[in-house]
C-alpha cells in the first residue's frame, strides 16, 4: 500500500545522506592509500601495538615497534586512557612524504619513514616524534569515549566535530613534542606584527592560507603547554575525562576543571607571549639594519645560490602554491635589486646548484611515480629551463650540488627512515654512499669545498643538529659542532679557512655564524674560532656567498613566511664566541656502486639505538639560555613525568637482542581478509507525519585499506532504498564494485519510476595524474502502477547495460582552497560506453562523453581565477535513443532538466572567480564561514539530431553567484551557492538557484 510521498522522501534521504558523508568523509578520505600491490605487507605485534610493513622495511619496523612500545605508559599516564586492544601502526615508505596520521575511530596510526630534513626542527629524531605524536592522538581519542561501546563512540565521534582542533593537535604536539627554535620563531613573528588567529579561527583548518593552518598547532601547542605549566600538567587529563562526561563544549569542561573562563585563560596566554616577544624584539635587530629585501612572497623562498658569475640568483618559491611545494626560479641582481624573475622549472625541490661555467642548473623534481608515489629524483637543466635531463630514477635522491671542477654531484638520498649523503659522477654513474648512517640519522644540504676534497653538510643524530664534514681523501666522517644547538646549513667561503651556517645557539633565534676553520698537517679541518654575525628578531637560513667572498645571500623570516635578503660582509658586526675541536669519527672505506639503483636493502640497522631509561623517553634535558626561559615553557618534567611511578617506570625493559625487543610474536605475511572490522554503524529510526522508517549507514575496513565497505539502507514499506560500495586494493589494478537502488518518483499516470543498478570498475592508476578504467554498469529501470488506494497493479522492466573504457587526467597546484575555487590546472576525462542486447540490455547504442576543465590563474596573490568546462555526449543507435542536457546544476543553470534533447549534446560554461572576503570570521552554531566569493558565469549548450547541428535548439543563460564555503564541525568543507541568472533565449527568462554542493 503506498503509503509516503516518496518525492518528501527523497529529500529526507538527500538529507540523511549529507550527514553520512560529513561523519564519513576523514575516512573516506584516506582510502586509496596504500594501493600499492608491489609491498609485501608483513606484521609484527608487540604488547600493545601491530606493526605493519614492507619486508624490506622489517628492521625499521622493529625499532619503531620499540619506539612505540617506550612511549605508550607515558603517553597513556598523562592522558588517562589505555586502550583494550593493540593499535595498528602502519609504517610507509614508498612516499617522498613526511607525515602521519591518526583515525579516530578505527584507532589506526599511519607513520611515513621520510624525515623532512630541510623543515623540521627540534632535538626528536623524525620517526620517536611522529610515532609520539600520532599516539597521543589516539589516547585523547580513546579518552573521550571513541573506542568504547557503540553508543559512546557515536557521542565521541560528533565531541571530535566539536571539540577545537587546536586543542587536540596542542595535546599532540605538548605531549610528543618538544617546543623549539622554529616553533618560537612563527609564534614570535605573528605576535610581533599582530597576526596571531583569534579563538575562533582555531576551532577547525579554516584559513586564508598555509601559516593560519600552522598556526593552528603552534598556537594550541603554546596554549596547551601555558595550561600545564601554569594550571598543572594533570589538567589535561582531567579536562579530557570531563569532556567524556559532556562531550559538546570544551569551554565548559576547562571552566569546570580549571574553575576559569577559557576566554580569560586565553587573554592571560596572550599577555604573557606578548611581554616575552616584546623583550626579544628590543634586545635584537630588523633585516633593514644590515641587508636588502630582494623578495616580497611569503611562503618558502628558499636556498638561494649565486651564479658564478654573482649576477644571477637560483631559488626556489611556493609563490604558485601554499603548501611546501615550490618551482624553480631565476633572477637577475641589478643594483641590488632582483628583476626579471622567470620560472625554470615547476614542482621542484628546495636545494639547487649552477655549474662552475652556469651553463648548467642541478635541481630535484618531485612528481608522481609507480602507483602513485609521490618521488623525488635529480635532474640538469639548462639556465632558459631548456634540455632537462633526468639522471637518478626512483632513487628518491634530493639536495644536489655541483663539485667545484663540475665532474662529481654530492646529493642525498632518503631510504628507510634515513637520509644520507651520497656521490655520483655529473653524467650519474658510478654512485657511492658516504655516510651509511645509522640509527635514524639525517644528513642533508651537502657542499663542497673549493679544492673538491670536502663535503660539509648537516648532520642530525642523538638529539643534536651539527655541522659535519667528510675527507674524501681518508674517507672520514668529521663533526665540526657537538652541542645542543641547531646548526644546519653549511657553505665553504671561497678562500677555504671558514663555513658559514646557521644556529640557534644565541637567543634560541637561528641567526648567521662564521666558524673559522684550519688544517693540521694530515689534513684535518678543525674549528678555530665561531663569530656571530647577526642578531635579528626573525631567523636566518640557507646562506650563500659570491665567489668574490664579497656578499652574503640568505633566507629570513618573517609573519608571513620567508624572503631573499642580499648583504655585503662587511656589513656585519662579529662577535667572537668560545669554540671547542671536536673529534673526528672513522667511517668504513667507501666503495663505488655500479648500479644506478641499489637493490639490496641497508645494512646500517644492525645496531639498534639504545634508550637507556624511561626518564630519557622522548627528550635529553634542554640546555642552554633559550630552554631556560619562556616562552619556551621548558618544564619537561611536567610533561611526563618527573614523578614516575610503578616498576616499568623504575626499571626499564632490557633488550638483549634486536629479534626480542618488545616482541612478542614476529609474524608473516599480512592476511587483509582477517583484518576486515566494522569502523561505523549508524541505525537510526526516522519520524515524520508521512510515517516511521529505520535507516542504517555502515563502514567496514581493514588496518591498510585493502578492502572498504560501504553502505546505508532504508524501507518504510513502500520504499527500498540503499546504497553499497565495496572497493579492493588487493592486487593491481584497483577493483570497485557498487550498486543502488533509489526511492520511487512519479512519472504521471498513476505511474512510478525507480532505478536500481550494480556497477563494476576496474581502475588502472598510471601515474598520480593519469588513470584508466574499464567499466561495467547494469542498470535497471522499474515503471510500476497504482491504482488510486495505492496498490500496485503492474510492474515493467527494463535493462539498460553497459560495457566501457574511460581515461582520466586531473592535475592543479596546491592551494588551501583547491576544494573550492582550483586553480593552474586541468581535469579531462573521456570515456565510451557500449549498450547491446547481448549483454541483457534492452538498448543498443554507441555512447562517447568528453568533459573538459581548465582552470587558469589569472591573479595569483588574489585568488581570481578564469573557469572554463566543455562538454560533449554523443550517441549511435538506430532505436531512436535520446541523451538530454543539463545534466547538472553548475552548466545551463535555470534550464529545466531535459529541456533539450537529441543524439548529439554539447554544452559549456565560463566562470570568473573571485573573492569579497578570504575569511568572513562568522561562525553560526558550530558552521565556520570563511570564504565569500563572487562568480560572475555564462553558460552555453543545445541538442540535435545526426548532423543536424543547424536545427538543433541551443539555450544559454548569464548571471552572477554568490558562493560561501563554511564547515560543519569546523572541519568538514561545504559550499553554499546562491545565484541569479537570466536567460538570453530564447524565453529570455529571469531565476534564480540555491544548492549545497561541490562546484566544477
Amino acid at each position: 500500500m503506498l503509503r509516503s510521498d516518496p518525492m518528501k522522501l527523497k529529500t529526507v534521504l538527500i538529507l540523511l545522506l549529507v550527514v553520512k558523508c560529513v561523519g564519513l568523509a576523514p575516512l573516506l578520505a584516506q582510502t586509496g592509500m596504500f594501493n600499492h600491490p608491489e609491498v609485501n605487507w608483513q606484521i609484527i605485534e608487540t604488547e600493545h601495538f601491530k606493526i605493519f610493513a614492507d619486508k624490506g622495511l622489517i628492521d625499521v619496523a622493529r625499532d619503531v615497534a620499540q619506539i612505540a612500545e617506550e612511549i605508550f605508559h607515558p603517553v597513556t599516564e598523562d592522558l588517562g586512557y589505555v586502550p583494550n586492544f593493540k593499535v595498528p601502526l602502519v609504517l610507509i615508505d614508498f612516499d617522498e612524504e613526511f607525515n602521519g596520521s591518526a583515525e579516530p575511530l578505527f584507532g589506526k596510526m599511519v607513520i611515513y619513514c621520510s624525515s623532512g630534513t630541510k623543515v623540521t626542527s627540534g632535538n626528536l629524531s623524525w620517526l620517536r616524534r611522529v610515532i609520539a605524536h600520532e599516539f597521543s592522538h589516539i589516547i585523547t581519542f580513546g579518552a573521550i569515549g571513541a573506542f568504547d561501546a557503540f553508543t559512546q563512540r557515536y557521542q565521541a565521534l560528533g565531541a571530535l566535530q566539536i571539540i577545537p582542533i587546536w586543542f587536540l593537535e596542542g595535546i599532540a604536539q605538548y605531549v610528543a613534542e618538544t617546543w623549539d627554535t622554529h616553533r618560537d620563531m612563527l609564534l614570535r613573528m605573528v605576535t610581533l606584527e599582530g597576526n596571531l588567529l583569534p579563538l575562533s579561527k582555531m576551532e577547525g583548518f579554516a584559513g586564508t592560507d598555509i601559516r593560519e593552518s600552522r598556526l593552528i598547532y603552534e598556537q594550541g601547542h603554546s596554549l596547551v603547554r601555558y595550561i600545564a605549566n601554569n594550571y598543572g600538567s594533570d589538567k589535561i587529563k582531567e579536562i579530557l575525562a570531563e569532556l567524556k562526561k559532556a562531550p559538546f563544549s570544551l569551554s565548559v569542561a576547562i571552566k569546570k576543571v580549571l574553575r576559569e573562563e577559557l576566554n580569560v585563560i586565553h587573554e592571560k596566554w596572550l599577555s604573557f607571549i606578548k611581554e616575552k616577544y616584546t623583550g626579544v624584539k628590543k634586545e635584537t635587530q630588523p633585516y633593514y639594519n644590515f641587508a636588502l629585501r630582494l623578495t616580497n612572497m611569503g611562503g618558502w623562498v628558499w636556498h638561494p645560490v649565486f651564479s658564478p658569475q654573482g649576477n644571477r640568483v637560483l631559488f626556489a618559491s611556493s609563490y604558485n602554491y601554499d603548501y611546501a611545494t615550490c618551482d624553480l626560479y631565476m633572477g637577475e641582481l641589478k643594483d641590488n635589486r632582483l628583476v626579471n624573475v622567470k620560472k625554470i622549472t615547476d614542482r621542484a625541490g628546495f636545494f639547487h646548484s649552477f655549474s662552475t661555467d652556469g651553463s648548467r642548473i642541478l635541481f630535484s623534481k618531485i612528481d608522481y611515480r609507480k602507483n602513485g608515489s609521490l618521488n623525488e629524483d635529480i635532474y640538469i637543466i639548462s639556465p632558459t629551463g631548456h634540455n632537462r635531463r633526468r639522471l637518478t630514477y626512483n632513487e628518491r635522491a634530493k639536495h644536489p650540488s655541483f663539485s667545484t671542477d663540475g665532474k662529481k654531484i654530492a646529493y642525498v638520498v632518503n631510504k628507510f627512515g634515513v637520509t644520507d649523503i651520497w656521490i655520483m659522477d655529473a653524467d650519474g654513474k658510478n654512485k657511492v654512499n658516504l655516510t651509511k648512517g645509522k640509527n635514524y640519522g639525517q644528513n642533508d644540504s651537502p657542499r663542497w669545498s673549493r679544492d673538491g676534497r670536502f663535503i660539509a653538510f648537516s648532520h642530525f643524530s642523538d638529539e643534536k643538529r651539527d655541522i659535519a664534514i667528510f675527507d674524501l681523501e681518508s674517507k672520514n666522517f668529521h663533526k665540526l659542532t657537538d652541542d645542543e644547538f641547531d646548526d644546519r646549513t653549511p657553505v665553504f667561503m671561497p678562500d677555504g679557512k671558514g663555513i658559514l651556517f646557521t644556529s640557534d645557539r644565541i637567543r634560541g633565534i637561528p641567526n648567521l655564524f662564521l666558524m673559522k676553520i684550519n688544517k693540521d698537517d694530515s689534513g684535518v679541518l678543525s674549528p678555530t674560532e665561531i663569530f656571530q654575525l647577526t642578531d635579528i628578531v626573525g631567523g636566518v637560513f640557507e646562506p650563500e656567498i659570491d665567489t668574490a667572498g664579497n656578499r652574503i645571500l640568505f633566507s629570513g623570516f618573517g609573519a608571513k613566511g620567508f624572503d631573499l635578503y642580499l648583504c655585503e660582509l662587511d656589513r656585519l658586526s662579529p662577535v667572537s664566541l668560545e669554540c671547542k675541536n671536536q673529534g673526528s669519527e672513522s667511517i668504513t672505506q667507501i666503495t663505488t656502486v655500479e648500479t644506478e639503483v641499489i637493490s639490496q636493502p641497508y645494512s646500517y640497522f644492525d645496531t639498534p639505538p639504545t634508550f637507556n631509561s624511561r626518564e630519557t623517553r622522548f627528550l635529553s634535558e634542554a640546555k642552554g639560555s633559550y630552554c631556560d626561559t619562556p616562552p619556551t615553557f621548558n618544564s619537561r618534567e611536567t610533561r611526563f613525568l618527573s614523578e614516575a611511578k610503578g616498576s616499568y617506570c623504575d626499571t626499564p625493559p632490557t633488550f638483549n637482542s634486536r629479534e626480542t625487543r618488545f616482541l612478542s610474536e614476529a609474524k608473516g605475511s599480512y592476511n587483509s581478509f582477517l583484518g576486515i572490522r566494522p569502523i561505523f554503524l549508524l541505525p537510526a529510526i526516522t519520524i515524520s507525519n508521512y510515517g516511521l522508517w529505520g535507516t542504517i549507514g555502515m563502514y567496514f575496513l581493514d588496518p591498510l585499506d585493502k578492502h572498504t565497505i560501504s553502505g546505508y539502507a532504508y524501507f518504510d514499506g513502500f520504499n527500498s532504498v540503499f546504497s553499497w560500495s565495496y572497493t579492493n586494493r588487493q592486487l593491481y589494478p584497483t577493483i570497485i564494485f557498487s550498486g543502488y537502488q533509489n526511492p520511487y518518483y512519479y512519472t504521471g499516470a498513476r505511474i512510478y519510476r525507480r532505478y536500481r543498478a550494480n556497477n563494476i570498475e576496474v581502475k588502472f592508476p598510471l601515474s598520480g595524474h593519469f588513470s584508466l578504467s574499464g567499466l561495467a554498469l547494469f542498470q535497471t529501470s522499474e515503471d510500476a502502477l497504482f491504482d488510486t488506494n495505492g496498490y500496485k497493479l503492474g510492474q515493467v522492466d527494463k535493462n539498460e547495460n553497459n560495457l566501457g573504457i574511460a581515461c582520466s587526467y586531473l592535475t592543479y597546484r596546491e592551494r588551501v582552497d583547491s576544494d573550492f575555487n582550483p586553480a593552474g590546472g586541468r581535469y579531462i576525462n573521456l570515456s565510451y560506453l557500449w549498450s547491446n542486447p547481448a549483454i541483457g540490455s534492452n538498448y543498443d547504442y554507441h555512447l562517447y562523453k568528453i568533459d573538459w576543465r581548465e582552470y587558469i590563474d589569472i591573479w595569483r596573490r588574489g585568488a581570481h581565477t578564469l573557469a572554463v568546462r566543455f562538454y560533449g555526449r554523443a550517441i549511435e543507435t538506430n532505436q531512436g535513443h535520446t541523451i538530454s542536457l543539463p545534466w547538472d546544476d553548475n552548466t545551463l543553470r535555470g534550464i529545466p532538466w531535459g529541456a533539450l534533447r537529441g543524439n548529439r549534446t554539447v554544452a559549456s560554461s565560463i566562470e570568473y572567480r573571485f573573492p569579497l572576503f578570504k575569511d568572513l570570521g562568522f561562525n553560526f552554531l558550530g558552521l565556520y564561514f570563511d570564504r565569500f566569493y563572487i562568480v560572475p558565469f555564462v553558460d552555453y549548450g543545445g541538442a540535435w539530431y545526426g548532423n543536424e547541428i543547424m536545427s538543433g535548439k541551443f539555450r544559454s543563460t548569464f548571471g552572477a553567484e554568490a558562493r560561501f564555503r563554511f564547515w560543519i564541525m569546523s572541519r568538514y568543507p561545504m559550499i553554499l551557492r546562491l545565484g541569479l541568472l537570466q536567460e538570453i533565449e530564447p524565453n529570455n527568462q529571469a531565476g534564480w538557484l540555491f544548492s549545497i554542493q561541490p562546484t566544477f
